[in-house]
């Protein structure tokens, strides 16, 4: 995603050109609702995935709590590079990230105020 170009710095390119290949593949699953199944309507939804490359790094610190959203075991926090977030895409509560071989639920996110990182609160899946 390209970054918000705060104070015409480019603040995001400049942190993923310094990092760019550097970092641990990643891949963002982007999950969409979906639709009923006809003839189905007490069948919930089928929700559709989308996948979009990027790099990032697991973050090791330990913290108690993130805006109010206790860290509890099986909680990691993912880092994600903005501008490597293939077609633009922004991270959501609910979507996935695979890092690592291992899948996890994003729970909490943040960014700083270009979009040049997203952390995110994640649950093993």
């Amino acid at each position: 995603m390209p970054g918000k170009n705060l104070f015409g710095a480019d603040i995001a390119g400049k942190v993923y050109a310094a990092l760019k290949g550097q970092l641990l593949d990643a891949t963002l699953t982007k999950v969409a609702a979906g639709t009923r199944t006809p003839g189905a309507l007490t069948g919930g939804t089928n929700p559709t995935d989308t996948d979009y490359a990027c790099e990032g790094f697991i973050d090791s610190k330990n913290r108690k709590d993130v805006g109010g959203t206790l860290v509890e075991d099986g909680n990691v926090f993912v880092v994600l590079i903005g501008n490597s977030i293939a077609s633009d895409q922004v991270p959501a509560i609910g979507d996935k990230v695979t890092i690592e071989s291992t899948e996890y639920r994003i729970r909490a996110l943040d960014r700083d105020p270009d979009a040049a990182t997203y952390t995110l609160l994640c649950k093993t899946i």
